[in-house]
């Protein structure tokens, strides 16, 4: 792959997240689109955005619907137009509070605000919280999610750094988690500085502690991709995929998976920008399989489900895909 492909795929994430497509059902597969679920109840608003750093934060609400109709649950989600998040709350239904921070730049522009100001997290936390409701405090939020989507892991990484980590309950990474490449070693290895927050929380989400969702294409970068980084999770961890064999030809379908507690894997086919894109497009789905762990963190390690035995193999963490 050349230096340019590269290119064309960074610019492509950057755009995606950023600028919204057509929406248009019928140009997608059963992979690219939303399962299917209960309709949205309710239409969604889009509240004031307001500055953070470079760029903005947007509250998506929906219409009727406030923190203490149920428990006071938020999503704040990283890198993706809020047209485009938008479009997934409804096509998921989502029903709670999410707050869409973009920033325009790849993901040191996500990161540097929060290394900049370490209380920006809760300040976000606060200016999420509906205005007609008192008292404005951080500490109303009962569950806390971090999302991402290509160049927003940058933030997801600074928050787990800093002293307010321990009120995040769970990670969304949609296709979102990349590092840096540890050039002493002999071999291309992921750089486990880069992955300590990650790897951390991964911990914690294997044991049922927390809710961590990783889904990744399978495109290749210079830096460690995100085929790369979920492997070095994996690997870390002792944990094992099972390769999944998809039906049909699908250009974008789940071809491995490794589920332990509240952990969650899911690989995806596809190298082109477009794979890239498409998880944006299921950011709903993403957010669906977090709940789904959410519910059954009675069971930290679940047995495979035997009606499926006859479709998948077990294969250990994939070797790591070297660059160009």
């Amino acid at each position: 792959m050349t230096w340019t492909r590269h290119l064309l795929i960074a610019v492509a994430g950057l755009l995606g997240g950023l600028l919204p497509w057509p929406r248009s059902d019928a140009a997608e597969s059963p992979e690219t689109a939303a399962p299917a679920g209960p309709p949205a109840a309710r239409q969604i608003e889009v509240l004031a955005s307001q500055p953070v750093g470079r760029g903005s934060a947007t509250t998506l609400r929906p219409v009727g619907r406030r923190p203490g109709d149920r428990s006071a649950e938020l999503i704040i989600h990283f890198h993706g137009a809020v047209a485009a998040v938008r479009t997934a709350m409804e096509r998921a239904g989502h029903g709670e509070t999410v707050l869409v921070v973009t920033m325009p730049g790849l993901s040191t522009a996500y990161a540097k605000p929060f290394q900049n100001d370490p209380a920006l997290f809760v300040k976000l936390l606060e200016q999420a919280w509906p205005a007609e409701q008192e008292p404005v405090e951080a500490d109303r939020w009962q569950r806390i999610t971090l999302s991402c989507f290509s160049a927003g892991y940058g933030a997801v990484r600074e928050i787990l750094r800093s002293p307010a980590a321990d009120r995040v309950d769970g990670i969304v990474a949609a296709d979102s988690i990349y590092a840096g490449v540890d050039r002493e070693q002999p071999r291309r290895t992921v750089s486990p500085r880069d992955m300590a927050g990650f790897l951390a929380f991964a911990r914690q989400a294997a044991a049922g502690q927390r809710v961590f969702v990783i889904a990744h294409s399978a495109q290749r970068t210079p830096y460690a991709s995100t085929t790369e980084t979920a492997d070095f999770l994996l690997a870390s961890l002792g944990l094992r995929r099972t390769r999944l064999n998809p039906d049909g030809d699908e250009p974008f379908a789940r071809v491995s998976q490794c589920r332990e507690g509240g952990l969650l894997v899911t690989g995806y086919s596809g190298e082109s920008a477009e794979a890239h894109l498409n998880h944006l497009r299921i950011l709903g789905r993403h957010w669906a399989e977090a709940d789904d762990l959410r519910r059954g963190h009675g069971q930290s390690r679940r047995e495979p489900d035997p009606a499926e035995g006859g479709r998948e193999a077990q294969e250990g963490p994939r070797q790591s895909v070297p660059g160009p």
